[in-house]
């Protein structure tokens, strides 16, 4: 029988979703969909999904929609097995097609790219639709939101990107950091699942090659790969993306992979207006929230788990200067682990700075987090 003890840390009970990595061993449960039994009877929606690199282990999701005690206090343990919770309203789920996938839950509808999007080759990797389900309004465009209520026509400049990564060298090293441009260079489609709690996909970049010397001098050479993976949970308004590059030493492929430590900048084309509100303190440079004060009161909020630099509007260099104000960026600081949530949210300003801070402490800073007890 396998189990899951589900712990909470923070300082009040609240609920979330876990995960935890799981390698199959003499009994192993089958891939999907699965049930975890707590106490009481209650049930939570739970899912095996592939490893993104490794065929060989899987990554467990299970939803909690009830408060988790404080302190880790009395963990709830809940029993895994076969089968599905009995919860009301379709599966989130993911739609691949030859250019990109699409993840969709009863609230958000986002489509990525893997490279080009009509022709243009500067889409590779973006998001360049997100539409919004919530009570007021059907599926809207969140990244063009004033254009999208008037009916006009979209922006074809919009997206949110990841559009470079930096991995830098040591001191002693004469060339101190390697860049990596990824906004024109495609994505390779990786795995892809879907279940009860979460639709998931993973893109994979070209590799590339980093090296760097050792303090004697000795070169070291890596053959390495961005893994992005993304996540939209069941009911959720935001998508949670985790962020990795592994390094394999030259001429030992498939052993000694290393997690290489990288910096990542992110470019968002929003239309907010002329003076979009911008919120970031500097005492807690993890969080981020970008704000439109009128209807439909559009918002974007980003948290991540090592730190980021004020945002810049417009975004330096932008070549289209009429539309700069719509253009942002913002620097990740660096690690070799990164996650991120990317929220959208039609609310005032200071309901989504409340929404964004309250997102990055519950699903960045202290998650929920799962014990796997085989």
């Amino acid at each position: 029988m396998t189990q899951l003890t589900i712990r909470n840390i923070s300082d009040h009970p609240r609920r979330g979703f876990a995960t935890a990595e799981y390698t199959p061993g003499k009994k192993p449960l089958p891939d999907g969909a699965l049930v975890a039994r707590g106490p009481g009877g209650a049930e939570f929606p739970a899912q095996l999904d592939p490893h993104p690199h490794d065929a060989a282990r899987r990554v467990l999701a299970v939803l909690v929609d009830r408060d988790v005690p404080a302190h880790g206090a009395n963990p709830p343990v809940l029993t895994l097995q076969p089968g599905a919770a009995g919860l009301p309203g379709p599966w989130p789920r993911v739609e691949v097609e030859p250019t990109g996938f699409r993840l969709v839950n009863d609230r958000l509808n986002v489509w990525v790219n893997l490279g080009a999007l009509n022709g243009e080759p500067w889409f590779a990797g973006a998001a360049s639709s997100v539409q919004l389900s919530d009570d007021f309004f059907h599926r809207l465009e969140m990244l063009d939101a004033i254009n999208a209520i008037w009916d006009w026509r979209h922006d074809p400049e919009k997206r949110l990107q990841l559009d470079r990564i930096r991995l830098w060298r040591a001191a002693w090293d004469p060339d101190p950091c390697l860049d990596v441009e990824l906004f024109e260079t495609p994505f390779r489609m990786g795995v892809s699942a879907e279940g009860p709690a979460r639709a998931t996909a993973t893109l994979e970049s070209e590799p590339f090659d980093y090296a760097s010397r050792d303090p004697d001098g000795t070169p070291r050479r890596f053959r390495c790969t961005l893994y992005r993976t993304f996540s939209l949970y069941r009911d959720a308004d935001f998508v949670h993306e985790h962020l990795y590059v592994r390094g394999v030493p030259e001429g030992k492929a498939g052993a000694g992979e290393v997690r290489l430590s990288f910096t990542a900048r992110y470019f968002l084309y929003m239309g907010m207006g002329i003076r979009p509100l911008i919120t970031h303190f500097a005492d807690i440079p993890d969080w981020l929230a970008v704000s439109y004060p009128q209807h439909p009161l559009h918002g974007y909020g980003f948290a991540t788990n090592v730190h980021a630099d004020p945002i810049r509007n417009p975004h330096p260099g932008y070549p289209h200067p009429t539309h700069d104000h719509n253009s942002f960026s913002w620097e990740l600081g660096a690690g070799n682990d990164v996650h991120c949530v990317h929220l959208f949210r039609c609310a005032p300003a200071g309901e989504m700075v409340e929404a964004t801070g309250r997102a990055w402490y519950c699903h960045i800073y202290h998650p929920l987090t799962a014990e796997l007890s085989l």
